[in-house]
């Protein structure tokens, strides 16, 4: 009888010479240091919300940012807080709710155009 270790590793290969070859690309740049991201219900678009404390609009199969938004103006870039949360709201999907680590969260509303104005 196999040991569960043989076992695994069986499964393990099997699994991995079977499995078709898949090749992620990335959805959006590493500039942007990204804490969180949030995928439209409807659209090609997701929001992002970076470490240094921007809300950022993109179309994901283009690859390219339709705005990017300061959630809170500081003087000091250094003092800016990340984004922790983001939420596209389900009854009303052109509004997206975000939150920061500074404690505050803000409602945008999405225009025709993927520009994010405050609601």
């Amino acid at each position: 009888m196999a040991s569960l270790d043989e076992d695994e590793d069986a499964l393990l290969t099997t699994n991995l010479t079977s499995a078709s070859a898949y090749f992620a690309r990335p959805l959006c740049s590493s500039e942007l240091q990204p804490r969180q991201f949030e995928f439209h219900p409807e659209l090609n678009i997701m929001a992002v919300g970076t470490c240094e404390g921007d809300v950022v609009v993109l179309d994901w199969e283009k690859n390219q940012i339709l705005q990017r938004r300061i959630f809170e103006a500081e003087e000091d870039r250094r003092e800016r807080r990340s984004i922790l949360a983001l939420s596209w709201l389900r009854k009303n999907s052109r509004l997206l709710l975000a939150g920061s680590s500074s404690g505050k969260a803000k409602l945008y509303r999405l225009d025709n155009k993927g520009a994010l104005e405050m609601a």
